[in-house]
């Protein structure tokens, strides 16, 4: 399984938790809610949005690994 479907696995888990995508450069991007989120359906990037508005574009072999977050 790629990184693009873990993550998809993770926005659609119901109840939906809170989770961390891990980048190569040891950066935690926090996606609070499924809607924070728009993945590529062919699984080349992942866009995340921000609390202030902003967004980061991510390619798939930033991503290190995806983590349940606590208190997020």
């Amino acid at each position: 399984m790629n990184m693009i479907e873990t993550i998809r696995t993770f926005v659609l888990h119901s109840p939906f938790c809170p989770f961390g995508i891990c980048l190569s450069d040891g950066a935690s991007i926090p996606v609070r809610h499924p809607e924070m989120i728009a993945l590529d359906p062919n699984g080349r990037s992942a866009i995340v949005y921000r609390d202030d508005g902003s967004f980061q574009i991510l390619n798939p072999q930033q991503i290190t690994r995806v983590e349940v977050t606590v208190n997020a």
